[in-house]
Formats: C-alpha cells, structure tokens, sequence
C-alpha cells in the first residue's frame, strides 16, 4: 500500500520497510557464508555509495539548470 507523502511517521515506515529487506538479504549473506562483520561493512559501502550516486546525480542536474541558464 502506497503511504501518503506528508506525516511526521514517513522517515520511520521508511525506515522499517528497508529493515525487514535488509535483515532478509543479510540473513542470505549468513546462510552464504559471510559473518555479520562483513556483512554490515558492504552494506554500510553499499548506503554510502548509493548516496554519494544521488548526490552526484543532484549535481550533475544542478549543472544542467545553471547551462541552460546561461544559453
């Protein structure tokens, strides 16, 4: 179900529903092999490169608006 945009609880649904998927992907890491350790080291690369990959994707856009600007 679809969550409306505008409530104080939106960043801890979030929050929860990234949990439960990352507790399933960490318990196949488990099952695979790694320990909780690595586990958390990759996961935490992983958040950090996907959020740099936003912010420079912000950039990249920012960029854009500031060359048609001047056009």
């Amino acid at each position: 179900m679809p969550v409306t945009f505008d409530y104080p609880d939106r960043p801890l649904d979030c929050r929860e529903v990234l949990s439960s998927a990352l507790c399933a992907i960490a318990d196949q890491a488990i099952a695979m092999g790694w320990d909780k350790e690595e586990i958390t080291v990759a996961m935490m690369e992983i958040a950090n490169d996907w959020y740099l990959g936003q912010a420079a994707g912000e950039t990249e856009k920012s960029i854009g608006r500031i060359e048609q600007r001047s056009r």
